[in-house]
């Protein structure tokens, strides 16, 4: 595909609150200008035009959905969950729900390594502390 037809593409998923084209200049100081959005990411030009075009990974299924994506974009994986970890953030505040905010930040939390210090397993969310 031509980059002026993933350009066009991207110009009119803009439009579309269910693509991320949608959503990823928020990201930026110069939300104006793609190429320097994609630039601030950390990304190729044809790569922010892919992944403009996808949808947000869905929070039941983040780790397959964020695999997906970074293999139909070629962004790596250590670049792209922290674009979509933040993004996803900025959704759940959008929408209000302090849920999807806490969903968020024990998923960012388990993603950054950071872990349970006394070293049980914190994979039941009903378990007594």
């Amino acid at each position: 595909m031509s980059d002026h037809m993933l350009e066009r593409a991207e110009t009119l998923a803009l439009e579309n609150p269910g693509l991320l084209a949608a959503h990823l200049r928020r990201l930026t100081n110069t939300p104006q200008d793609a190429r320097a959005v994609a630039l601030q990411l950390g990304l190729e030009w044809d790569s922010y035009l892919l992944l403009a075009l996808c949808r947000m990974p869905r929070a039941t299924n983040w780790q397959e959905d964020l695999n997906e994506i970074s293999e139909a974009t070629r962004v790596d994986l250590p670049t792209l969950a922290p674009i979509l970890s933040k993004l996803g953030a900025l959704l759940a505040v959008d929408a209000g729900s302090p849920w999807s905010l806490l969903l968020a930040a024990r998923r960012d939390y388990r993603q950054s390594g950071a872990g349970n210090s006394d070293g049980e397993d914190d994979s039941d969310p009903d378990r007594e502390p």
